[in-house]
């Protein structure tokens, strides 16, 4: 089985905040068409921001050792 290439750079947030809005104006200017990127796009901004909140959290509890 051949795997495709790792990205040769990572999306930002901002960069997938950007992709959202467009996202979002195409759902608005065609309906259920763009649902589904939307959502996913929503997925990957939530699962990033739930990441950033875990590990602030595991470094702050562990600053008291």
């Amino acid at each position: 089985m051949h795997h495709a290439p790792p990205p040769a750079e990572t999306v930002s947030d901002q960069d997938l905040k950007a992709c959202l809005d467009i996202v979002a104006g195409l759902v608005a200017d065609h309906g259920e068409e763009f649902v589904d990127l939307y959502l996913r796009l929503e997925s990957e901004m939530t699962s990033r921001q739930l990441k950033k909140n875990v590990m602030r959290r595991i470094l702050k509890n562990n600053q008291a050792y």
